[in-house]
């Protein structure tokens, strides 16, 4: 009984580390969808997301994406607006960079957008502010 007793005192400091470790690794998922705003779109395997900038949100097929950089144009002498976004993602052992942007011309309904392909999903810039930028992400179905 005394020999159990030393191994539990000298053994379990050590043990206790990588067990809240592997407690906080297994629940990042739940934390990194709080406080995010995730929307479903109108069609299924699609989703509204608002990212902010030098912020990162998961959906919950476990995609993270990451607004790294955010630039807004207004040309008032032309008349034209321009936005763009760089992110990241990854999901699991993948990563990549693409690029959203949205183009217009001031007093007129029409816009043209830029829609970029990662994996199996499509990207597409839908409304930005200051500091964050409204994504319309959609997913393959086979």
């Amino acid at each position: 009984m005394k020999r159990i007793n030393v191994f539990l005192n000298r053994t379990l400091p050590y043990a206790v580390m990588p067990m809240l470790l592997l407690a906080l690794f297994c629940s990042l998922p739940v934390y990194a969808q709080q406080d995010c705003d995730i929307k479903t779109g109108k069609r299924q395997n699609e989703w509204l997301v608002k990212v902010d900038l030098d912020s990162s949100i998961m959906l919950k097929d476990s995609l993270s994406i990451f607004l790294q950089t955010f630039k807004f144009n207004n040309y008032r002498d032309k008349g034209i607006t321009k936005a763009r976004a760089d992110l990241q993602l990854s999901k699991g052992n993948k990563c990549g960079e693409i690029r959203v942007a949205i183009h217009g011309v001031n007093g007129k309904q029409e816009e043209t957008t830029t829609i970029s392909f990662w994996e199996e999903y499509k990207f597409e810039l839908k409304s930005f502010d200051y500091n964050s930028v409204i994504i319309l992400v959609s997913k393959k179905t086979h």
